[in-house]
């Protein structure tokens, strides 16, 4: 998952300090009862000041959007910590609690 900002911002020294105090990453399943299949970790994979690039592993990738006549699940990350998003030329930071939002394509075809 790529995360694309309009301004560029300052990067932290090591990118490993963008985890889970920082930003809360979720799944919204179609459905209640496929909860528990969706469950899934991330690690911050590159932070270049223009994006963010998220890697997500999931335990059931067949699941992922697997119904799509419900709609696709839907991934939201929201920034807990904005120092961490603070903008070179205007040293303003994300709103805390800022939010977005994607719509989830399938992960594994013919599943």
């Amino acid at each position: 998952m790529t995360v694309s900002f309009n301004e560029t911002m300052i990067r932290p020294n090591k990118i490993e300090h963008i985890n889970s105090t920082v930003l809360d990453v979720k799944i919204k399943p179609t459905f209640d009862d496929r909860t528990e299949l969706l469950g899934f970790t991330w690690a911050t994979k590159s932070y270049s000041g223009k994006s963010l690039q998220l890697q997500l592993t999931f335990e059931h990738p067949d699941q992922v959007s697997f119904d799509l006549q419900g709609g696709p699940d839907v991934l939201s990350v929201k920034v807990l910590s904005p120092t961490y998003f603070m903008g070179e030329t205007s040293f303003m930071t994300i709103k805390n609690e800022t939010t977005a939002s994607l719509k989830t394509p399938r992960q594994m075809a013919g599943s």
